[in-house]
């Protein structure tokens, strides 16, 4: 995810690109629930940074 971001903020993202940073960004709300189901430290702070 980070190296696409980059990719996008310096405008060298192709197609390809796109997609992914679309079907990662699919994916958030899922990882979101499975740390909030865990029960440990980093997990339940992990959770909460992720904002969407």
């Amino acid at each position: 995810m980070e190296r696409l971001a980059t990719q996008l903020s310096y405008n060298r993202s192709g197609g390809r690109d796109i997609v992914a940073i679309g079907l990662a960004l699919e994916r958030m709300p899922r990882l979101k629930s499975l740390c909030q189901e865990m029960d440990d430290n980093f997990s339940t702070r992990f959770q909460q940074t992720l904002t969407f």
